[in-house]
């Protein structure tokens, strides 16, 4: 049965950007100081832009994951610095937000930087379900129906402690590109990463997770 990702929650509290306004001046040759503002803005901007463009977090995160794991998941969004919370759905139907309770067994992780998360049972089938090849509704079952024992809820940090040098490069070299293209309306500036920035940062891109 294949995971079925709900809903992934990032947020962070005031990081400190892996690279400076002294370095992003002396990438862009700026001298003068009445753009600093400007500069430091697209400093995150970049960084942001970056950790999407590669499915990565560069900064320290907190992540929420709500999914429905049945087969070993790489987390999202990594690397990950440690797991505060893996929750199971113990709702029953109704109405309102759903319940969750603390799983302190039957899961566990492997990997260094990007763990993969491995729920009990996974990469197990159900024979009692009946495979038809389509998802059917109401009365009729599918491997792909709703099992709240599937159901987790995961809250872990991500980020690198040191950021590699390419990631860095690549942050520059946006930077730069942003600011030579403000004000330019035949492109989507905040949408797009230059050519540059993408070659640096290939490396460590990861796959896309919604």
């Amino acid at each position: 049965m294949k995971n079925n990702i709900i809903d992934v929650a990032r947020s962070e509290s005031s990081p400190t950007e892996p690279v400076t306004l002294t370095e992003a001046k002396a990438q862009a040759i700026i001298t003068y100081t009445d753009d600093d503002t400007l500069l430091t803005s697209y400093i995150t901007v970049a960084r942001k832009q970056i950790e999407n463009y590669c499915n990565i977090s560069i900064v320290a995160q907190t992540i929420i994951l709500t999914a429905d794991l049945y087969n070993d998941y790489e987390l999202p969004y990594g690397p990950v610095t440690g797991i505060q919370a893996a929750e199971t759905f113990t709702g029953t139907a109704g109405s309102g937000p759903a319940a969750y309770q603390t799983a302190t067994t039957n899961w566990n992780t492997d990997g260094t930087q990007f763990l993969t998360f491995m729920p009990k049972g996974a990469n197990s089938f159900n024979p009692d379900v009946p495979f038809t090849g389509y998802f059917q509704w109401g009365e009729y079952a599918s491997p792909y129906a709703f099992d709240p024992g599937y159901r987790w809820r995961l809250t872990y940090t991500t980020g690198y402690g040191t950021v590699p040098d390419d990631l860095k490069r690549a942050i520059l070299a946006q930077v730069v590109w942003l600011y030579e293209h403000r004000g330019d309306e035949s492109i989507n500036v905040m949408k797009t990463v230059c050519t540059e920035a993408k070659m640096l940062s290939d490396p460590y891109k990861r796959q896309a997770w919604l």
